[in-house]
C-alpha cells in the first residue's frame, strides 16, 4: 500500500490500491507522484532549482553585471553568469544574488543618490533586499529608491528615488528575463 503523509485529499485516488506486477507498480507510483505535484501546484522554493534572471535596462539596453571585486555596472548583454541574478529569502522583497560571484546586491541610504555594490550575503542587512515591481528594481532600505543607470556614457548603477533626479524614467526601468 502507498501512503502519502500530510496530503490525504490528494492521495485518495492512490490509497488502498495493491499492485503486484513491479513494472506496473513503478508506473503507478510515478503517476501518483506526478498527480500530487500537479494537484499541489509545484515544487516549493526550497526544493526547486534556482531561477536566474538577467536584467536589461530600457534606457541604454545594457544588462546589470557584477564582478568578484564587488563592482556593479551595466554592460552589453551576453547572458553570462556575471549577468545572472537569483532572488531568494523573501516574498515581496528578497535578496538578489549574483550567480558568478555568489555575492549579493547591496545599497545604503546615505544620500539622494546611493552607491550599489555586491558583498557577502547577509539576511540581516536591510540594504540587500530588493523587489522587481512594474519593471522597477526597488530597494527596501531606501524608501522609494530604485536601481537606475546613467543617461551619460557611464556604465554606473545607482539607487535613487526618481523624484530626486531629472533622469528619464527609462533609466529606472528594467526587463527581467529568466536565463
Amino acid at each position: 500500500m502507498i501512503a502519502f503523509a500530510g496530503v490525504p485529499a490528494l492521495a485518495a485516488p492512490c490509497r488502498g490500491m495493491r499492485i503486484v506486477n513491479w513494472r506496473k507498480r513503478s508506473v503507478f507510483v510515478a503517476a501518483c507522484v506526478a498527480m500530487l505535484f500537479t494537484a499541489s501546484g509545484s515544487l516549493t522554493s526550497a526544493s526547486a532549482a534556482n531561477v536566474y534572471w538577467t536584467f536589461k535596462n530600457h534606457g541604454n539596453g545594457k544588462c546589470l553585471t557584477a564582478s568578484s571585486q564587488g563592482t556593479v555596472w551595466v554592460a552589453a548583454c551576453t547572458g553570462g553568469r556575471t549577468q545572472q541574478w537569483d532572488f531568494w529569502g523573501g516574498s515581496e522583497y528578497a535578496i538578489l544574488q549574483n550567480r558568478e560571484t555568489g555575492q549579493c546586491l547591496r545599497t545604503d541610504a546615505k544620500s539622494d543618490r546611493n552607491a550599489v555594490w555586491t558583498t557577502a550575503c547577509d539576511v540581516n542587512h536591510a540594504g540587500q533586499y530588493w523587489s522587481l515591481q512594474s519593471g522597477r528594481i526597488r530597494a527596501w532600505a531606501h524608501e522609494g529608491g530604485q536601481l537606475r543607470t546613467s543617461p551619460s556614457d557611464s556604465n554606473a548603477v545607482y539607487n535613487q528615488r526618481p523624484s530626486d533626479s531629472d533622469v528619464p524614467a527609462a533609466y529606472y526601468t528594467w526587463t527581467g528575463t529568466h536565463t
